[in-house]
């Protein structure tokens, strides 16, 4: 038996509803939320069009609202999860994702990269006597990308937009080491599940006089969690597939000299799980649309009737875009009382503004308009202390680049066709990927081949260099050779590592088509992917940072494309956990099409 295997039942128990009384769902952590602005307000990410990009966890059409022209976005928290179950369980939260607003088109392109790892602590394996016989590490990890898009179109004083997005993840939830499982089922399950979802709102403005504006946002919105393949340990359970529904309202005061004065938002949210409650043995079957969701109760009035959905309501107000108050209420079944959301938020951008009426450094000036940082924080408390979600904390900073490109218009409404224009360029391909040993003889990674992988990127000339920042897919492949007795077994492992990248280039043009590059490059890894026998399974890396040089050529095309060929060499030794020989190098070499936005 395991001395803390209640702490997996106890995320059950808060995170589903009663209809599972027969039966629970698994992959539960997924529905854990992980916006540290969102989880103070009520969690009201899939009805209300919001400026931080980590709400498309709740809609993945949504988290598109807040980046201006081409930019880049990241954030990142650590919570201590459950503080009132364990005082060793944590979530750790990375975001990532790039926006894009072509030039002259209504249209803007969002990608994400979202990675969510629930460290469960240690748990210790014991006999039927008691005696500890082992220990082991539970934990659960996500790796989601999203594509979301936006069409805008302006009527007279109104703003339509719709959006549109959908996520793809890799799930590995990992319960027990397989040592300690029961013949016939496993501790690892491995699945990929899909989100989809859709926000419609429009933006009424009105000039109050001539120095106010008023501007107001209703949204509704709708998305479909978690689809996919049942889970398997041993016998099958369910996905948490989830469905959610949200409407909302903003309303914002500018004034036409300074900017944002005042800002409200406000709104109604219901999510029900899909699966269909059954006993052991009964076939797994989900119900379909919105399952019991009541689109007027729930989400128009926002009452809470004892059906197993959750229903949230939440407001925020914010002063001269700096500092924003939330505060939110959450009621479902499973909670002994109402979950009492709060939380605040501070804005470079409002703060920055605030300096800007006390001086005239133009500095300030470009520093908002290419530049936002937030802290967000919120917090969960309930009627009751011995809760264990109560006194749950998130806190977060997010950084925002802005306005990387022409053809976009401020959150002011100041058109940043005015600023310099600065160049910016796609670049996406292919890349051929190898690991070398630094230490150990080649020999003993057997048929050691390139790994193939992709690259996609942003980048932009400053003075005479070129700078980028890129997400791409490194690593290699290899035979591994196990001796089990008489008996000696010979497989093919893929090793896959996902590093974003900072680089800058030097060009040497010695003609007008032809150009060659060389630079440093800086990557961070974000996670790694082993492939045996056609199974994939998420494996944490072994380091955090690489750091190497690229060297390129690249042929111009036409005045807005080249191919570009690159080799890029790592300098950091990468300790070989899969065979224990030493420590390898990376190296790649990528062919990718460069295209000017």
């Amino acid at each position: 038996m395991m001395k803390r295997s209640f702490i997996y039942l106890a995320l059950a128990s808060i995170l589903t509803t009663s209809a599972f009384s027969q039966s629970s769902t698994g992959g539960l952590f997924l529905l854990i939320p992980t916006s540290s602005s969102l989880n103070g307000m009520g969690e009201l990410g899939v009805g209300l069009p919001y400026d931080q990009p980590d709400a498309a966890y709740f809609n993945p059409a949504n988290g598109i609202y807040g980046t201006r022209g081409v930019g880049i976005y990241g954030t990142m928290h650590q919570t201590h999860w459950l503080p009132g179950l364990a005082d060793d369980m944590s979530l750790d939260y990375k975001f990532l994702g790039v926006s894009l607003i072509p030039e002259k088109y209504p249209f803007q392109l969002v990608l994400h990269n979202q990675r969510t790892f629930l460290d469960a602590g240690e748990q210790t394996h014991t006999d039927s006597e008691g005696n500890v016989i082992g220990t082991f590490s539970t934990w659960f990890s996500v790796k989601a990308y999203t594509l979301a898009g936006r069409y805008t179109r302006q009527t007279g004083p109104v703003q339509w937009d719709v959006s549109a997005g959908f996520s793809g993840k890799r799930v590995v939830q990992h319960l027990v080491d397989d040592e300690f499982v029961n013949p016939g089922g496993k501790g690892t399950a491995y699945n990929t599940f899909y989100d989809g979802g859709l926000l419609l709102s429009t933006q009424w403005e009105h000039s109050l006089n001539p120095g106010v504006l008023l501007k107001l946002r209703p949204g509704l919105g709708i998305s479909i969690m978690n689809m996919g393949d049942n889970i398997k340990f041993g016998a099958e359970d369910p996905s948490p597939r989830l469905a959610r529904a949200g409407i909302s309202l903003g309303g914002e005061l500018i004034g036409t000299s300074y900017g944002p004065m005042l800002a409200f938002k406000w709104g109604h949210a219901a999510s029900d799980i899909l699966a269909n409650p059954r006993y052991p043995g009964d076939p797994i079957t989900y119900q379909s649309g919105l399952g019991d969701i009541n689109i007027y109760d729930h989400v128009l009035r926002g009452e809470y009737d004892e059906n197993p959905v959750e229903v949230t309501a939440g407001k925020s107000f914010t002063l001269f875009d700096a500092y924003t108050y939330r505060e939110g209420e959450r009621s479902a079944p499973g909670f002994n009382n109402p979950i009492y959301e709060s939380g605040y938020g501070l804005n470079s951008r409002g703060m920055i503004r605030l300096l800007q009426r006390f001086s005239s450094l133009p500095a300030l000036d470009m520093i908002n308009r290419h530049f936002t940082l937030r802290y967000d924080v919120s917090r969960w408390t309930s009627g009751s202390d011995s809760d264990p979600i109560a006194n749950t904390e998130f806190k977060a900073f997010t950084v925002t680049l802005h306005n990387l490109g022409p053809g976009s218009r401020d959150q002011d409404g100041k058109d940043d066709a005015l600023l310099p224009e600065i160049p910016v360029e796609l670049v996406t391909g292919l890349s051929y990927s190898g690991m070398y040993p630094t230490n150990f003889d080649s020999d003993d990674r057997l048929d050691s081949q390139y790994e193939r992988g992709y690259t996609i990127g942003l980048e932009t000339k400053i003075s005479s260099a070129i700078v980028g920042l890129s997400f791409s897919q490194m690593g290699s492949n290899f035979i591994n050779v196990d001796s089990l007795g008489w008996f000696t077994m010979r497989y093919r492992i893929h090793d896959r590592y996902n590093y974003v990248n900072l680089y800058g280039l030097k060009p040497f043009a010695p003609t007008r088509w032809l150009s060659f590059l060389i630079g440093p490059q800086i990557s961070a890894c974000v996670g790694r992917e082993i492939s045996v026998f056609g199974e994939e399974a998420g494996l944490e890396p072994t380091h955090e940072l690489n750091a190497g040089l690229t060297g390129a050529a690249q042929v111009k095309l036409t005045d807005a494309a080249a191919v570009r060929l690159s080799y890029y060499y790592g300098f950091r030794d990468i300790e070989d956990d899969l065979t224990n020989q030493g420590y390898l190098r990376l190296g790649s070499f990528q062919a990718n099409l460069v295209v000017s936005l």
